[in-house]
């Protein structure tokens, strides 16, 4: 694993706050650049530092991608670096690999930007 590839447990609680699994999988998180739509960038980028979103490989399935960013979008610009997991383990995980490109549904605008996996 990279020094910038580290890998992130997701949340196995649930509504109680128990535990519903007992040894959740482990997702890693891949450095990426996402280069947002000219549209997102008239509407303002995200200001979220952390979001899940719908996104896919060319012709492939969708798959919930979570982004996490040091700093926001709106602070860093156009494109943005950030970190992307898949949030379930039957996603196509093996598919996040430098220079990989996906598609991430962007909320404001029902349009997407690209991913490109750098890590």
């Amino acid at each position: 694993m990279s020094r910038t590839s580290r890998r992130v447990r997701p949340s196995a609680s649930g509504p109680s706050g128990t535990i519903e699994r007992s040894h959740p999988p482990m997702m890693t998180e891949h450095r990426a650049r996402i280069t947002w739509s000219d549209a997102q960038v008239r509407h303002g980028l995200p200001r979220l530092r952390e979001s899940t979103d719908p996104a896919w490989f060319e012709g492939g399935e969708t798959w919930s991608l979570r982004c996490r960013f040091d700093r926001a979008p709106a602070q860093q610009g156009n494109p943005s670096e950030g970190y992307v997991s898949f949030l379930v383990e039957e996603a196509p995980h093996e598919r996040l690999v430098p220079g990989a490109v996906l598609h991430l549904f962007e909320r404001a605008t029902s349009g997407h930007a690209v991913i490109e996996v750098l890590e």
